[in-house]
């Protein structure tokens, strides 16, 4: 699981998986991944921010 990889999120993926509701959460990013497109009209239009200056 990326959230146990990531150190920010680390303890919310360590909770996740202890209390088992990692399937909870990958159903959850297929659903976002399917519905990609209608949730780019919460994207502001304009330039893409800066990553490494």
């Amino acid at each position: 699981m990326l959230l146990v990889q990531l150190h920010r999120t680390r303890w919310a993926g360590r909770a996740l998986l202890w209390l088992r509701l990692s399937p909870i959460v990958d159903a959850l990013d297929h659903l976002l991944a399917r519905s990609r497109k209608q949730l780019g009209r919460f994207v502001p239009q304009g330039e893409a921010p800066v990553r490494y200056p």
